[in-house]
């Protein structure tokens, strides 16, 4: 079951790609794409150090995970000078 769902996961970020490629192009869709897909590892790496309670790992992935979201959030608001860049409430570096 877990597979499954980290398949479909992953398969959704590339539907999120692909979707912007008529707007933008392919190369935009495929960049979205990949960075969705580093959050959703990372976000699984997260879930995986903290079932384990391994603190040093967790941080170290946390620290990550945020830095793969300020891309996020940075290629978005290159990509469409409306979306704005900018930290959400939950500043952790």
């Amino acid at each position: 079951m877990q597979n499954f769902a980290a398949d479909r996961l992953f398969k959704n970020q590339e539907n999120i790609g692909n979707a912007i490629v008529p707007f933008y192009n392919k190369e935009a869709g495929e960049k979205l794409t990949t960075i969705l897909k580093e959050h959703i590892s990372l976000a699984a790496n997260i879930v995986t150090a903290a079932k384990s309670n391994n603190k040093a790992k967790l941080d170290e992935e946390m620290k990550k995970w945020y830095k793969n979201a300020d891309d996020i959030a940075a290629f978005l608001s290159s990509a469409n000078p409306n979306w704005k860049k900018g930290r959400s409430s939950c500043n952790v570096k």
